[in-house]
């Protein structure tokens, strides 16, 4: 698909795209435990620090990193 240029392929089965994805890429693990985003048994909240980088809060020990997934139905 790359190749082509496209991005999004319709066949009467299945839909071919790509999709965005961002996730919190921990950078320095000790750091981040001892941080207000760990849950449960010492877990980081993940969700909770990707929501916060978003909105622009600067965190040392983690920064945003992006992929695609090919999706398919």
């Amino acid at each position: 698909m790359r190749v082509t240029g496209k991005e999004r392929i319709k066949t009467e089965l299945f839909s071919f795209y790509f999709k965005k994805n961002q996730a919190a890429n921990i950078t320095n693990e000790a750091e981040a435990f001892n941080s207000a985003y760990v849950r449960g048994k010492k877990e980081i909240d993940r969700t909770e620090l990707l929501k916060a980088m978003k909105e622009g809060k600067e965190i040392s020990f983690a920064n945003i990193k992006e992929s695609e997934s090919l999706i398919i139905r």
